[in-house]
């Protein structure tokens, strides 16, 4: 099991409930991880995307972004992709941590993406839905709420459902 805390350690517990490993970050680490390929990934807010490897705990690599990542990562074989307070979703390479691309929002991406087909879907506190494309990050569509998206997508036979400040839920074609 790994979970993360607001004192910025990190930890791993077997499933007998012992410490396999603990990870400290500087600040605060509430995104919930998400694991491929022996790599946990995980946000802070000391604005850095951690990549750890499930075994050890050894930090892989980590990418830093403009301001705190609160958003929990997507992962594919081949990337991760994870929203930060500066705007913008990332899509890092999950050997490596090199960034792929980067789409901004120009708000706040506190949502954690969904992965479906080729595409990357978020919401921003712009208020607006987004879906990207998962290899070069370009717009492929976008949805106006009428309140800010901090929720995060669920998607099931071609439906995105997303909720918004505006006390809406929406269930949209992806």
């Amino acid at each position: 099991m790994f979970f993360g805390c607001e004192s910025g350690e990190f930890f791993c517990l077997d499933f007998s409930g012992s410490l396999k490993w603990r990870f400290r970050s500087k600040r605060a680490m509430t995104s919930s991880p998400a694991m491929g390929n022996g790599i946990v990934v995980v946000g802070s807010t000391d604005y850095n995307v951690y990549a750890l490897d499930a075994n050890t705990g050894w930090a892989v690599w980590k990418t830093r972004t403009q301001k705190p990542v609160v958003s929990s990562p997507a992962l594919t074989d081949k990337a991760a992709f994870i929203g930060s307070a500066d705007g913008s979703l990332y899509s890092l390479d999950l050997r490596s941590g090199k960034l792929l691309w980067k789409f901004d929002t120009g708000d706040q991406v506190a949502s954690s993406p969904a992965v479906y087909k080729s595409g990357v879907y978020f919401g921003s506190v712009d208020g607006f839905v987004y879906c990207v494309d998962i290899i070069t990050g370009k717009l492929r569509g976008k949805f106006k709420t009428d309140g800010a998206v901090i929720s995060s997508p669920a998607v099931a036979d071609d439906v995105v459902y997303i909720g918004s400040t505006d006390h809406k839920l929406y269930a949209l074609t992806a």
